[in-house]
């Protein structure tokens, strides 16, 4: 059975664990979309939009910082997997700002040369900084000119939705057990 969204406090500490927690909220929220049609309750719209890919000239590439540690990327490389679980039928790419491959650049110049022409970026980052603001209109400008009928859509960082600022305060209160 799958909980209710969000899920409680109790099924937090009985699914979560430090290396995996990212990615079972993920899960969640899928889940939760899959169920939407059978509930009152509005599901997080960032997310459920992504589950249905009108264009099959569609993806979706998730976007986080990078680190100079390979094992660093793995919560990341989770949700990717959790997500093309979700939706096989869309491609879902997963690209770095820095220290780590594939860049941002080279991500969506491969998926333009694929024949994709609309793709949606998540930023796996909690708050919309400098990076966000800056650095990322300047690295997809490139890619915008090279590719002039690319649709590039840049959603707001996971952080700034509500539904998961509110997971990561159950997840807080699970892991200290207080």
């Amino acid at each position: 059975p799958v909980p209710a969204w969000p899920p409680d406090q109790a099924w937090l500490r009985g699914n979560i664990h430090a290396a995996s927690g990212v990615a079972i909220i993920a899960a969640q929220i899928f889940e939760h979309c899959d169920r939407i049609g059978s509930r009152t309750d509005p599901a997080p719209k960032q997310w459920c939009n992504l589950m249905s890919v009108p264009n099959p000239k569609s993806a979706l590439v998730l976007f986080a910082h990078g680190s100079r540690d390979p094992k660093w990327a793995e919560p990341f490389k989770a949700i990717q997997a959790l997500i093309r679980a979700q939706a096989p039928d869309l491609p879902v790419e997963l690209a770095f700002l820095e220290l780590m491959q594939p860049g941002i650049q080279e991500c969506l110049g491969v998926l333009a040369k694929q024949g994709i022409t609309r793709i949606s970026i998540v930023p796996i980052f909690l708050a919309a900084g400098r990076h966000l603001r800056e650095d990322l209109p300047a690295l997809i400008a490139p890619i915008q000119k090279q590719y002039p009928d690319f649709v590039i859509n840049v959603t707001a960082p996971i952080g700034d939705i509500p539904e998961f600022q509110a997971a990561i305060a159950k997840l807080a209160l699970a892991q200290a057990n207080l």
